[in-house]
């Protein structure tokens, strides 16, 4: 079985969804699949008339057209869209990967352009795929309730962790010289958007500190959209927080290791790259209790109603001064994780290629079928 795997899609996702193409990628080549990157990445840059240009051209030509043609050229036997901006196949199964509905589900949290992309291009595709994967059973039940899929075509396949997040000893000496903190710190990860509830987590935090605790939050994300919110409450904060940025992974593991826990309030998530990261390195979790974020920290975290303030500042403070609390959520958190690796996530995908390919194969006979019955 030849794989044809959209080489494009990666280039425009989003951190979390490009992080699981890569890594997908990677896992079904150790497996001994037979995978071809198709298509060439369309650069990057040139201004907002060129991005819109080449969004043209990926909607209009490349995904309707032109990519299944080179699918074919390259002697795929399947094709996979893993970076949800599924193109047509209609020569070929496709298997196509949603990671969530949030932008039907949470309309208000989202851009008007991915609302669009999601209810007229992502879903009408998904639907014609001859099997989808997405990463959480929360996911899956938007999908099936959102598109007459049927549920043998949809197949759960859990993300794993990066080996590089793995348990570290703070390093308060970098912390001091990279971003100015001294002390104990708190973490927050997620892009500056209103779906990751940052507000929440300042919120709980000022009241923390109020209550004499010497910590400082450190926040770690790239710019999203419609921030005004935080932005606002963080000009009006006297508490000590540290706007980070975007960081390299090697730096996002040393600031798991440094961090007293990991305060994740969001919305909702298809799936939740950042309890996982932060339980493969011991840190403890405190995370919404909604969407998918449950599959992911199950018992090794402390899960809260995400807009519930006061009760994230209770938990921070709980894992601030009782040891034994952040001791067992320690030891919790790492066994978690360790369940959640690639190559499983690669095995389960495969299942999925295996069935596309089977029912793909029982089409045809059957139109094949029904043709010589006419002829």
């Amino acid at each position: 079985m030849r794989i044809g795997f959209d080489a494009l899609g990666a280039q425009v996702a989003s951190v979390g969804a490009a992080r699981y193409v890569h890594e997908l990628e990677r896992a079904l080549l150790v497996l001994g699949m037979d995978v071809v990157p198709v298509g060439a990445r369309d650069g990057a840059g040139g201004g907002t008339p060129r991005r819109i240009a080449r969004g043209i051209y990926r909607e209009a030509i490349y995904y309707p057209w032109r990519f299944e043609r080179l699918a074919r050229a390259a002697g795929c036997d399947l094709v996979h869209f893993a970076a949800a901006l599924p193109g047509l196949a209609r020569r070929l199964p496709a298997v196509v990967t949603v990671n969530d509905l949030l932008a039907l589900q949470m309309p208000e949290l989202f851009p008007r352009v991915v609302r669009l992309h999601t209810r007229h291009v992502l879903l009408p595709r998904a639907a014609k795929a001859a099997c989808v994967v997405t990463p959480s059973e929360h996911a899956r039940r938007e999908l099936l309730e959102a598109t007459p899929l049927s549920p043998e075509r949809v197949f759960v396949t859990p993300y794993g962790r990066d080996e590089r997040f793995v348990a570290t000893e703070p390093d308060r000496d970098w912390l001091r010289t990279r971003f100015g903190v001294d002390g104990r710190i708190v973490l927050a990860v997620g892009t500056l958007e209103p779906r990751k509830n940052l507000v929440t987590a300042l919120r709980a935090f000022e009241t923390v500190a109020a209550a004499g605790h010497d910590a400082t939050l450190v926040v770690v994300g790239g710019q999203g959209w419609k921030n005004e919110a935080f932005e606002a409450a963080l000009r009006a904060t006297s508490a000590k927080v540290v706007l980070a940025g975007h960081v390299h992974d090697d730096e996002l593991v040393r600031l798991y290791g440094a961090a007293r826990c990991l305060v994740f309030p969001s919305l909702g998530e298809g799936f939740g790259f950042p309890p996982l990261e932060a339980m493969a390195c011991g840190t403890p979790v405190v995370a919404g209790d909604t969407t998918s974020v449950p599959e992911v920290v199950g018992d090794a975290g402390i899960l809260i109603p995400p807009r519930d303030a006061e009760a994230f500042a209770g938990a921070i403070e709980s894992l601030l001064v009782d040891d034994d609390l952040h001791g067992r959520l320690r030891e919790r958190s790492l066994a978690r994780a360790s369940a959640f690796t690639w190559s499983r996530c690669a095995a389960q995908t495969a299942e999925a290629y295996e069935r596309a390919l089977e029912g793909w194969s029982a089409g045809r006979s059957r139109t094949n079928m029904g043709a010589s019955t006419h002829a």
